[in-house]
């Protein structure tokens, strides 16, 4: 939530979400998945769910924007 709002007050734009890549068997799936804000991709984060990934994803794309090391850069 972080992302969306300082997306939609500096950027006037809302961050998407795309899937990046799936890794694993059904029931222990791993996702990556990017923030992505106008055309803008972010360094992708893994997860062990979509939401965790998301919200990996969104503190990376917070962190390029503001210039600081990535949290998550093993995208």
């Amino acid at each position: 939530s972080t992302l969306q709002q300082y997306a939609q007050r500096e950027l006037s734009n809302t961050p998407l979400y795309r899937t990046v890549r799936e890794s694993g068997p059904d029931h222990r799936k791993s996702f990556l998945i990017a923030a992505v804000i106008a055309d803008r991709q972010f360094t992708a984060a893994w997860g062990s769910n979509k939401k965790d990934a998301e919200q990996r994803a969104a503190a990376n794309a917070l962190a390029e924007l503001h210039s600081q090391p990535l949290p998550y850069p093993d995208g």
